[in-house]
């Protein structure tokens, strides 16, 4: 009471401040909360024993189970034994030396193999932060591009036929399978080694020009052309070798023709049967020429 009356006294605070703080955090943890969810990573904070302090699992990943199952609970009742141990000595590494440290490792799940990528940094007192990142669909595709370029390369080394790759702007081959040496006797550094116009001096003298007008033109050709040729060439110990290849456009760069892959076959033992023919053929034709005079 005051004065004998009853009053009701009040106090008032203005809390515009406070409330912009508040929504400032809000906003703050909505953009954190966006950023998180955008990324690819399974975030895990452990302390030096290995329990999982905190986790992040980003909505895309299958192979995981909710944050709420792995917090709280020890590094050993979340992985495989093998991965925990290998996980455990990480962490006790990033802990003595407060570096950062990169690491992989494998594991079998309900999905077939899986394979990861990781990143642990210090963060606090004896604490470890770990991005943990699924790199199965790059590894399995790196895996299938390298079988299949050793199938190519296998396919390529043991092909009868000479396969190159010409170099353009170099003038010069940068790649012979070792059929060269089985066709020609000369061996791919032999004939790659060499000064670019060494090739011309194997040559034919008589096969050189349909070459010569090819390479000349040859930056302009579109990008299906088809150059079919056949020449001589001398093997290394002397003899004539007829050859049959094609070259197509290898690579482009910007539009700007970089290089051409060729296949040659040998045709040598072809051109002599066609040979023996002709002048059998011209043999019985004189013969008949003469029986019918007579």
């Amino acid at each position: 009471k005051y004065f004998g009356k009853t009053v009701l006294i009040t106090t008032a605070r203005d809390m515009t401040e406070q409330y912009k703080a508040e929504e400032t955090l809000r906003n703050s943890y909505a953009r954190n909360k966006a950023l998180l969810d955008s990324l690819p990573d399974v975030i895990m904070v452990f302390d030096a024993t290995g329990m999982v302090l905190d986790c992040h699992i980003p909505l895309q990943e299958k192979i995981w189970k909710p944050a709420e199952h792995y917090i709280g609970k020890n590094i050993t009742d979340c992985f495989q034994p093998d991965t925990a141990t290998f996980a455990n000595n990480i962490i006790r590494t990033v802990n003595q030396t407060a570096q950062l440290t990169d690491f992989s490792y494998e594991c079998s799940t309900s999905l077939g193999m899986q394979y990861f990528e990781a990143r642990a940094v210090p963060s606090g007192s004896n604490q470890v932060l770990t991005f943990i990142r699924n790199v199965t669909a790059r590894k399995l595709s790196d895996k299938e591009l390298t079988e299949k370029e050793y199938l190519l390369k296998s396919i390529a080394e043991n092909s009868p036929n000479i396969i190159y790759i010409f170099d353009v702007e170099q003038n010069r081959n940068i790649y012979i399978n070792r059929s060269l040496s089985k066709v020609l006797g000369y061996t791919d550094s032999e004939f790659s080694d060499q000064d670019p116009g060494f090739f011309e001096t194997l040559m034919h003298p008589e096969d050189i020009e349909q070459f010569e007008k090819f390479y000349e033109q040859v930056k302009d050709c579109p990008d299906d052309f088809i150059f079919n040729f056949e020449y001589r060439i001398k093997h290394k110990n002397g003899s004539w070798r007829w050859l049959k290849g094609i070259e197509k456009v290898f690579a482009i760069d910007n539009g700007i023709l970089k290089s051409l892959i060729g296949t040659v076959q040998d045709i040598t033992a072809e051109k002599h049967a066609d040979e023996i023919i002709r002048q059998s053929e011209q043999k019985y034709r004189l013969i008949a020429e003469n029986t019918s005079d007579g």
